[in-house]
């Protein structure tokens, strides 16, 4: 985001690809409620400022951090398959 930014790419087009993201990620209300702040900040910053960007940054970020990753799904699908069949989730270590 922030190279986009600098490269003379827009707030909106920026805000565009975050509601995208939302919409792939089939995020819940509080998500867009959060996106919908930071626009919402961003629009109360003069266009093109260094403060207008580093709100969308953090969004961007803060969306980043939540949005759980291939490998993060995969254990969860492990994990629950190993709980649905009984199986211990770790070993004790030897002493």
């Amino acid at each position: 985001m922030a190279g986009h930014l600098a490269a003379g790419g827009t707030g909106d087009e920026v805000l565009a690809e975050l509601c995208r993201a939302l919409y792939r990620e089939d995020a819940g209300f509080h998500w867009f409620q959060s996106i919908d702040a930071a626009a919402a900040q961003h629009r109360s910053w003069p266009a093109g400022s260094a403060e207008a960007g580093l709100v969308l940054i953090g969004a961007a970020r803060w969306l980043a951090a939540h949005t759980p990753t291939v490998r993060q799904t995969d254990q969860v699908v492990s994990i629950t398959r190993r709980l649905l069949r009984g199986d211990p989730l770790y070993e004790a270590a030897e002493a």
